[in-house]
């Protein structure tokens, strides 16, 4: 395995950066997105003052104003020069490049199986990046990679932040993650993202708890960078403002978007079907998280009362009605509507009801193994990728415990 000594340090990356872009030269740069994020909403803004209420029109006017400032401190200021890629180093280790590479890299485009990318050698960078998964000429590739980053090739340098972000190949090291995020964020997609989750679960060394706000507007800006097959980003920055309370705003992420995530925006915004709702709530279950609890009882109070009491223990217990009998939830259900004797049929009924389709969501958690909160060395990133390397990773992780 190539020795965390060989990898690019906190500082070097930093030093590098600095020589290469001086600070003014990035300001401008982050000063130039942010409009271009506010230009490129306009039409989002237009078409919600159109069809939603002035509230929904504010809220969107919040979000962008939120997403700007903290693009300039969380951006501008931490990372304060842009990836400059150095075309003569990229040319040079294409040159280099042996022929194994080329053809992996051509098989793989044929295929389907690279990912977004900014130049043509991210499709290269990506076909090493999958190599990986082999323990045949790792050591190569790896240096071949660590060349990229050192050009600068933003999809290498992504990977290198993923590298020490999940502890693959070298020591887990969340805030040299976040060095190397930074330097590739502002070309690169994935690397915005991974910045995302990062802020949304707390990961990096800052001093800061998980937070939602802070993370969405790295979503967002991802979102606008490139188009994502996978419905990674749009499914997180659709779930990233549910958590804050930006319904109208996570309905319009959710939008012709394919993952488990979105599924509370879009379920808000479904008018004229109750089970179609409810279904598209059970399918968030997919994720793991269990957002869709509160929100099925909101729901279905105001929707169906007489169903109200089902969706109040679903809530109220969630994946611990497992442990109860249809005896005992029964007997829940009849206290709560006021009857303290031995439960009626509707309570009985209830309960079945309960228990049934808490398995149902049950199944669709356990039925989808997609790692929704981890970064991702590349996008779109299907199952099949997200999983790619997982045995790696558990293998380093036991290695180190065992020293």
């Amino acid at each position: 395995m190539l020795a965390h000594a060989e990898m690019p340090t906190a500082k070097e990356i930093v030093e590098k950066t600095i020589q290469q872009r001086q600070n003014v030269a990035s300001m401008q740069m982050t000063g130039e997105q942010i409009a271009t994020v506010r230009a490129g909403n306009t039409a989002v803004t237009a078409e919600a003052a159109r069809t939603n209420t002035a509230e929904a029109k504010s809220q969107i006017k919040d979000s962008l104003d939120h997403a700007a400032t903290t693009e300039k401190t969380e951006i501008s200021e931490q990372n304060k020069t842009a990836l400059d890629v150095n075309a003569s180093k990229i040319a040079a280790i294409r040159e280099s490049l042996p022929r194994d590479v080329f053809v992996s890299t051509m098989q793989q485009y044929a295929k389907g199986q690279l990912g977004i990318v900014t130049s043509h050698d991210g499709n290269t960078v990506i076909a090493l990046i999958r190599s990986l998964t082999n323990p045949k000429d790792r050591q190569r590739n790896l240096g071949i990679l660590k060349q990229y980053a050192d050009a600068n090739q933003p999809e290498a340098v992504n990977f290198f932040g993923y590298m020490h972000d999940v502890g693959l190949f070298v020591q887990r090291d969340s805030r040299s993650a976040e060095i190397f995020y930074r330097a590739a964020a502002t070309k690169y997609a994935p690397a915005m993202f991974n910045l995302g989750i990062g802020e949304f679960y707390g990961r990096f060394n800052n001093g800061r708890a998980g937070d939602a706000a802070r993370a969405l507007p790295y979503f967002e800006q991802a979102r606008k960078m490139a188009l994502d097959g996978s419905g990674r980003i749009c499914g997180w920055a659709s779930f990233a403002n549910w958590r804050i309370g930006r319904r109208k705003a996570s309905e319009q992420a959710a939008t012709g978007c394919p993952s488990p995530l979105a599924a509370l925006g879009a379920a808000s915004g479904v008018k004229d079907s109750t089970e179609r709702t409810i279904s598209l709530y059970g399918g968030f279950f997919a994720t793991g998280a269990d957002d869709a609890f509160p929100a099925l009882y909101e729901f279905v109070k105001d929707k169906e009362p007489n169903q109200a009491l089902e969706f109040f223990v679903l809530d109220k217990y969630r994946w611990g009605i497992e442990k109860l009998s249809p005896v005992q939830l029964a007997e829940e259900i009849a206290r709560l509507r006021g009857n303290k004797g031995k439960p009626e049929l509707r309570d009985t009924s209830a309960a079945s009801s309960a228990k049934l389709r808490l398995a149902k969501f049950k199944q669709t958690r356990d039925a989808n193994r997609m790692q929704f909160n981890t970064p991702v060395p590349f996008l779109p990133f299907r199952q099949a990728d997200a999983e790619m390397f997982k045995q790696l990773i558990a293998n380093q992780a036991n290695a180190n415990q065992a020293k």
